[in-house]
């Protein structure tokens, strides 16, 4: 235990270790260096802090214990539309291998240690090899993270450990505050030559991904997409949570282009964006995953899983909670088709990664090398042990707490019996009784393997769940006759989109998940949406089919699952509530059929049913014809499968059209209204994870890999300054562990109003022209009415729009659906319900969601915000915010 600013702080001092050799910084990263660290470099480049363009980090520890955070990555980053001989980002780096920064501190002693103290933040600047799509985790428990088992470290990597000192031409901690006194801040860098190695996902660490650009990177490649200020990032609970981090980034540029490029923008100031995932601190969030996983409280998922609460990590540290997301329930889950056993514990090779199939050990006595016994012709089935070692004995008895126990030869898959009873017999012979007789050994005995066969009651469960409502819209449909219909497909230029405008109306309604054939249309292609008479197949059909043809509709085919693991089960509803059921089961029918072509399955080792949901919950991109090049619908065909996989990942059969946020993530422990076949949980939520992320938790964060349109911000900032110089901002990211104090600003950020939610004196009337002619609209008045109409972003595509809200005058539950119906230089908003109009200014809150949506709870708070003023020199041109970067997911996104 070590003492800071006279506290005891219960966490581990990581020292920093004496195997890895120091080097000089400047053979770790390149910094400005004349020469580059890789030849294929370019020389005599300037630094980015020496132009100007340093990018930092400020993190902050709110927590009652020390953190342990560094940045990772491989500088492999890429541009995608590089027309250059160089493609990378940082060409000047070393590719392809382990890239470290952590941060530690110098006691008084002059001892070096990684973490970061209660109560201290740091400021560090980032080096240009960690400026792409790289890794920060904040570890919570010290005790592995110099081990290469937990934490994939190697403890043979070069290091340079700095202070506040200048090295390699810059000031690498740029700032602290917190420390206790005679303690100073430092960094640690850390370079491995292997292959890069990110972290297990049982290791006790949150995971946050950061992306910097800047115009600096036009030393290197040309690309205009690339090359302009911006900060893109989140906080990843895609794959498992934690601990609670909040982040957002700094002295974002608040800009109008008013003038022809290339004149700099108009600038209302820089200030910091609102803040992103969650304020709770480390015992509210801690707490809640506790519930989770104890289904108690508010967390419980009631008998979703009858009775059992949601799996968590094994860790021998019981104070240390880690579970996994959705996607990796399944990703890491014991089960396997395969012989032998999968996905074990970085902490125990006798144990699974997942408590799924419980946390006692795998194999008694582990090794796998069994233990001595006989079995008596007179009574063969016993089996009489010699001498078990007390692990043996102790695992034993731990697995059959857990579940099943099988005996068999050791190196055999032949299953002799399983054990009924254990006696230990203290001071005898130890015995176990047996199902069922085995051949006798003789006197000299044999030896026995002792062994659990994997199950998972959460994996089982949801997949269940899934192919029940698969088999619900199967069923409704099996008496559909089909129908032949013409319809004319449409063509980008020489390309064949998935849209086909039918000639007439079918004589019964067509739905998703109906079969579709005709000429060039690929086998398996189904009814993927439907628009009026227009329907979207879910495979492109040849670019040599028919423009014009007819084409026949089926009935839902059955989908395939194995028996051996899957057992779906009727669900049926009353007359009110089946036409919101019928309407979801075709999307999560759809959803599983789009994925089920893909064939093989990508690397699952699961049993074939559980691998389609799995595919479909972590929402695998490659489908058939992603990969048709130059056709512009490949790309939007893998959008409209994401939108069906979203809608019913958030318990709805359509979010555009189920807009009322309150319905999204449905409550698992409670069964929905009309609900006839018996189920006492809540059937349209298809993963509680998602729940436990955005209604327990109560976080702007990753529920699954598509929830981007609430998770991940991009702050941008123009090519120009105000007074036409080069512009680096924004250039910082703020991180907070264990809730949001110490953050720049205090209110939350949402999609369509990053910089959080506000006030504004406004007149409300009446759209006159244009695509919204008719809608009500709103006009921001008074002196600060562009500065805050240019810190609301458009809806994105699938995003709700910012709430808007004015007692008496605007109905409650609206939003906002479009800015600028007039022209950008005029400050109105349209609404999407009609509102009363008045010409006199009325006070109108522009919230940061809908008012139904818990993750815009904070959106009212008013807190000042610390506005940052426009500087000298710094931000530019014109960029779309809603920038999509690419090349940070291959295949799951």
């Amino acid at each position: 235990m070590t003492i800071l600013e006279g506290r005891p702080l219960l966490s581990m001092v990581v020292p920093i270790p004496a195997s890895n050799p120091r080097v000089q910084l400047s053979s770790i990263f390149w910094n400005g260096e004349a020469r580059p660290l890789n030849t294929g470099g370019l020389w005599d480049v300037p630094s980015p802090a020496s132009v100007g363009a340093a990018k930092t980090i400020t993190i902050t520890n709110n927590g009652s214990d020390t953190i342990y955070p560094f940045l990772r990555g491989e500088n492999g980053g890429k541009d995608p539309n590089a027309t250059s001989t160089n493609q990378y980002y940082d060409p000047q780096d070393i590719h392809g291998h382990e890239f470290r920064q952590y941060i530690g501190y110098r006691n008084p002693g002059g001892g070096a240690f990684l973490g970061l103290p209660e109560g201290a933040s740091i400021t560090i600047q980032v080096p240009l090899a960690l400026w792409d799509g790289d890794n920060l985790y904040i570890a919570t428990d010290g005790r592995n993270l110099t081990t290469p088992a937990v934490f994939a470290y190697d403890r043979g990597a070069s290091i340079a450990v700095v202070g506040s000192e200048t090295v390699s031409g810059t000031t690498w901690v740029q700032a602290s505050a917190g420390y206790a006194p005679g303690v100073s801040p430092l960094v640690m860098f850390y370079y491995s030559g292997g292959e890069p190695k990110t972290l297990p996902t049982d290791a006790p660490a949150q995971l946050v991904e950061i992306t910097f650009r800047d115009q600096y990177l036009t030393r290197f490649i040309t690309d205009p997409a690339q090359t302009f200020p911006l900060v893109n990032y989140d906080v990843s609970y895609v794959n498992n949570m934690v601990a609670p981090i909040s982040m957002e980034a700094s002295n974002v540029p608040i800009t109008y282009q008013t003038d022809p490029l290339p004149a700099p923008p108009t600038y209302y100031g820089l200030q910091d964006y609102g803040w992103l995932a969650t304020d709770r601190n480390t015992s509210q969030f801690s707490g809640a995953m506790r519930n989770f996983i104890n289904n108690a409280g508010t967390a419980s998922v009631g008998s979703y899983f009858g009775g059992r609460g949601w799996p968590q990590y094994y860790n021998p540290a019981s104070g240390d909670l880690n579970i996994p997301s959705g996607a990796n329930l399944f990703d890491d889950s014991p089960l396997t088709v395969n012989p032998g056993y999968v996905h074990l514990s970085s902490y125990d090779s006798n144990r699974w990664l997942l408590t799924s199939s419980g946390d006692a050990p795998i194999t008694a006595g582990g090794g796998g090398y069994g233990v001595q016994g006989t079995v008596n012709a007179g009574a063969t089935n016993v089996i009489y042990l010699n001498q078990p070692s007390r692990q043996f004995v102790s695992d034993l008895q731990a697995m059959l707490k857990a579940g099943t126990v099988n005996v068999a030869y050791p190196g055999s898959s032949e299953v002799l019996a399983t054990v009924f009873r254990f006696f230990p017999n203290p001071g005898g012979r130890p015995y176990a009784t047996l199902s069922q007789a085995i051949p006798a050994t003789g006197p000299s005995g044999a030896v026995f393997g002792f062994t659990r066969t994997a199950t998972d009651y959460a994996v089982t469960a949801i997949t269940n769940l899934w192919y029940s409502w698969a088999q619900y819209h199967v069923n409704r449909l099996a008496g559909y006759a089909g129908e032949s219909i013409q319809g004319t497909l449409t063509f980008n230029g020489t390309y064949a989109s998935n849209e086909v405008a039918l000639a007439s109306t079918p004589t019964t309604p067509l739905e998703l998940g109906m079969t579709v054939s005709g000429s060039g249309v690929p086998a398996g292609t189904t009814i993927l949406k439907i628009v009026k008479n227009t329907i979207y197949l879910s495979q492109i059909p040849d670019d040599s089919a028919p423009k014009t043809q007819v084409y026949t509709f089926g009935k839902p085919q059955p989908l395939r699952y194995d028996p051996a693991y899957t057992t779906p089960y009727a669900i049926s509803f009353d007359d009110a509530a089946r036409p919101n059921a019928d309407l979801f089961a075709a999307a999560v029918y759809e959803a599983m059929a789009v994925e089920a072509t893909v064939a093989p399955l990508p690397g699952s080792v699961l049993p074939y049913s559980a691998g389609v949901v799995s595919q479909v919950i972590k929402f695998w991109a490659n489908l058939p014809g992603y990969d048709r090049v130059g056709n512009p619908t490949a790309p939007v065909l893998v959008g409209q499968v994401r939108d069906v996989v979203k809608s019913i990942l958030r318990g709805v059969h359509d979010y555009y059209t189920v807009t009322d946020q309150s319905l999204w993530y449905p409550n698992p422990a409670v069964a929905p209204a009309g609900l006839t076949s018996g189920q006492t949980f809540n059937v349209f939520n298809l993963d509680p994870y998602v729940w436990f992320v955005h209604r327990v938790q109560e976080m702007s964060a990753y529920g699954f890999s598509v929830d981007d349109d609430v998770a991940n911000p991009t702050a941008t900032g123009p090519l120009l300054a105000a007074d036409g110089s080069a512009n680096h901002y924004p250039n910082k990211l703020q991180i907070a562990f264990g809730g949001t104090g110490k953050l720049g600003n205090p209110n939350q950020w949402f999609p369509t109003t990053p910089w959080g939610g506000f006030q504004t004196s406004a007149t409300i009337g009446v759209q006159q022209t244009g695509r919204f002619a008719g809608s009500s609209v709103v006009t921001f008045t008074g002196p600060d009415a562009l500065r805050l109409y240019n810190q609301i972003n458009n809806p994105g595509d699938g995003q709700v729009g910012a709430g808007v809200s004015a007692p008496g005058y605007i109905p409650a539950g609206t939003t906002l659906i479009f800015k600028g119906p007039t022209s950008g230089a005029l400050p109105q908003i349209v609404l999407s319900q009609p509102a009363t109009s008045t010409s006199t200014p009325i006070t109108v809150t522009i919230s940061a969601a809908t008012p139904s949506n818990p993750t815009g709870r904070f959106a009212a708070r008013r807190r000042p915000v610390r506005p940052t003023p426009v500087r000298p020199a710094r931000p530019n041109l014109h960029t779309p915010r809603s920038l999509a970067l690419t090349g940070l997911r291959q295949g799951f996104v």
